[in-house]
């Protein structure tokens, strides 16, 4: 989505991305909270 929206010349809105890295950061948090309780 990212690459075509660049293809299509509108700037890409940073949301998704920092989105996914704070999503990606949660999930770690859980996976070691999960880890550290089992």
């Amino acid at each position: 989505m990212v690459g075509t929206a660049k293809i299509k010349g509108s700037p890409p809105p940073p949301f998704p991305l920092s989105w996914r890295l704070f999503f990606i950061l949660v999930f770690n948090r859980l996976i070691t909270i999960k880890i550290l309780f089992n």
